[in-house]
């Protein structure tokens, strides 16, 4: 009897705590903010360039000719990147939807910068060809898009940053990596017939060339070797053709040990070049400046947003930004606010993103703006031709991949739910609020740009003058010993 007794009392305070328990989760969830398209009010899109043809070759690279790179050249975006970053574009349209439209009918607004590359600066004029449904001018597309070298390149002068960038190549984990892959690197030497070492301090990312280029032969193009017929002239309307073989990659590209280790040459770069606070301070700065000081603006006038078309050049009317960029830069983006390794510390493929959705809610309780990070990729899929012979096709969807700022506090977790999509669907994910964000990016932003890197030139120079001054006493004190 005292047994069973025990057992009641047992059962009922599992009983109890199971439903304390539940009650709980039941009220957080309650409390859980939720947020949808109309809580939306502005969307920042980090965009890498289409499919491109390869930028450099090795000298034994049979493939450095450009007629295998039509119909743009080298490092220009190829048919695949022309198609994949139009399709991007309707794809951002479909989802932006109904934020865009909103509660009142506006006009799709604008706000392009590209680097002055012109494979980002075509990616960004097919981008918009679809966002904006074909119905702005095509050849009035360019008139939209601004060039910003400083912002969205990693090649503006300053030497401050490539100071730092080259100090940090001497350090013991660049210099032990280095050491370490020696042989390999020797190896790679003696198959392409390149001297790899001789481009000191910037073996590694000679390297990373060989990696980018073998990839896009191997895997892209698929060039295997194979007969083709190309059109010579047309004499007297008949056509001259010549039948000729193509080159296929070298076996050694193919070898999977090659593969892993160009692979992590490729990944080692990335982590290396662009590591020291310094160089994310004056190469990706001014993107997380004219970030903040845009969302600032619509913030700042979000009582009136959605009151008038947006068409003014006034950061303050705009909704959607749009970064057409490199993936060097979104990794120094990536690695600024410490989610890289999110996203398997691996360069962003072609077209995608790194997004920053800004929702302020509705909730009296919590009127904030918070910010959603997100690493969205534009998948491409094959789709088989139909049992008629039919030839296969292509599909794309966007897949994306909620990103959490390193350090960021008073994180609010929310419900997001997405009505704008054919079916309504919600997912819970943890936002940073924008003043949290402001707080972390503050010594990553530079005051006035050029006036600091002219003073760290002033400082180079100096330094370099006096380690001359110091060897030239140095030499003449051994001269009179």
């Amino acid at each position: 009897m005292t047994m069973t007794k025990h057992l009641f009392k047992h059962s009922l305070l599992l009983s109890v705590l199971f439903f304390t328990d539940h009650a709980y989760q039941q009220q957080q969830k309650q409390q859980k903010t939720v947020l949808q398209a109309e809580d939306l009010v502005a969307v920042f899109a980090v965009i890498r360039h289409g499919d491109r043809a390869p930028t450099d070759f090795t000298a034994s690279d049979p493939f450095a000719d450009d007629r295998y790179w039509a119909p743009n050249g080298k490092g220009e975006l190829n048919l695949w990147g022309i198609e994949r970053m139009r399709q991007s574009g309707r794809l951002y349209r479909n989802r932006y939807k109904a934020f865009l439209d909103g509660p009142t009918t506006r006009e799709w607004p604008v706000y392009v910068r590209s680097s002055t590359r012109n494979r980002t600066i075509q990616s960004a004029r097919h981008f918009l060809e679809g966002f904006l449904n074909d119905s702005f001018p095509s050849t009035n597309l360019s008139s939209l898009i601004t060039l910003d070298q400083r912002m969205l390149t990693t090649t503006y002068p300053c030497p401050l940053a490539n100071a730092a960038r080259l100090a940090f190549f001497e350090t013991a984990p660049v210099t032990e990596y280095m050491a370490s892959k020696r042989s390999g690197i020797e190896h790679l030497q003696q198959l392409t017939g390149e001297d790899f070492f001789a481009a000191a301090p910037y073996t590694l990312r000679q390297l990373e060339f060989l990696a980018s280029t073998t990839t896009i032969e191997r895997d892209e193009y698929k060039l295997d070797g194979k007969w083709v017929v190309e059109v010579i002239q047309e004499v007297f309307r008949v056509t001259l053709l010549v039948l000729t073989f193509s080159f296929a990659v070298a076996d050694w590209i193919r070898d999977p040990a090659n593969i892993e280790l160009m692979d992590d040459f490729k990944r080692h770069v990335n982590l290396f070049n662009w590591r020291p606070p310094t160089v994310q301070r004056y190469r990706v700065g001014p993107l997380l400046g004219d970030i903040r000081d845009n969302l600032q603006a619509i913030i700042s006038s979000s009582g009136t947003l959605a009151k008038f078309p947006l068409k003014s050049n006034n950061n303050s009317s705009q909704a959607f930004f749009l970064y057409s960029t490199h993936d060097v830069n979104q990794v120094l983006l990536l690695q600024a606010l410490g989610i890289y390794d999110q996203i398997g510390s691996w360069p962003p493929f072609y077209s995608g993103a790194i997004i920053f959705e800004a929702y302020k809610s509705s909730s009296k309780a919590n009127q904030d703006v918070f910010l959603r990070t997100l690493y969205r990729k534009v998948e491409r899929s094959e789709v088989p031709g139909d049992q008629t012979g039919g030839n296969s096709s292509f599909s794309y969807s966007l897949v994306d991949q909620p990103l959490n700022i390193t350090g960021c506090a008073n994180l609010l977790e929310v419900e997001i739910l997405d009505s704008d999509r054919l079916q309504k669907s919600s997912t819970v994910e943890i936002l940073c609020p924008f003043e949290e964000f402001r707080r972390l990016i503050l010594d990553k932003v530079p005051l006035n740009y050029e006036e600091e890197c002219a003073k760290s030139s002033a400082v180079v120079s100096h330094l370099s003058f006096s380690v001359f001054l110091v060897l030239l006493l140095l030499f003449r004190f051994h001269l009179i010993q």
